[in-house]
């Protein structure tokens, strides 16, 4: 859950003052380092700073994954020493989704050039209306979705098979409202 801090600002009316919240300021969760496996994906180049407050951020990206998946999930947090979003679901019906969100990764110059053809797993790419590219491996029990969006975000998800279809994966990491850059 995300927590909201709110700053007090004094109202001066004819001698009193009156106290009146201001403009809520959203809390910046972090992540337990100690809890974070490594190794994992990291910037591939600098990274353009987002504009977009972290609390702020966080509660967006909450809400979009929360809606494409139809399902309450716990809020995103900043992995400070890895410097991406990250949140992992554990859903009613079964299964896990983790996702993990970066600003920094190159747009690649051909889709087709993410799915090796000697690969030993089943590797498939999409582009979206908005020039996103989702590429899924299938490893046979779980799915691995690599988003590369022209804003420089970069997303990885990973998810058990039994909770969705590629398809529906596909879906989920091409939503447009998965960015670094709104």
């Amino acid at each position: 859950m995300v927590l909201s801090l709110v700053a007090f600002v004094p109202i001066f009316k004819g001698g009193g003052v009156s106290i009146q919240p201001a403009s809520p300021v959203l809390a910046c969760p972090t992540v337990d380092l100690k809890a974070t496996p490594e190794p994992g994906p990291q910037q591939s180049h600098p990274a353009p700073r987002p504009s977009e407050a972290c609390g702020a951020a966080a509660a967006r990206l909450t809400g979009v994954l929360s809606t494409a998946l139809r399902s309450d999930v716990p809020a995103f947090a900043w992995n400070t020493k890895r410097l991406q979003y990250e949140t992992l679901v554990e859903l009613p019906q079964g299964g896990k989704i983790q996702v993990r969100i970066i600003a920094g990764h190159e747009y690649p110059d051909r889709a087709s050039s993410q799915c090796p053809e000697d690969a030993d797993w089943d590797c498939s790419y999409t582009v979206t209306d908005d020039k996103t590219i989702v590429i899924v491996a299938d490893t046979g029990t779980t799915f691995q979705a690599e988003t590369y969006r022209k804003d420089g975000t970069g997303m990885l998800i990973l998810a058990t098979k039994e909770i969705m279809t590629r398809n529906q994966l596909v879906a989920v990491a091409g939503n447009p409202g998965l960015t670094l850059f709104p």
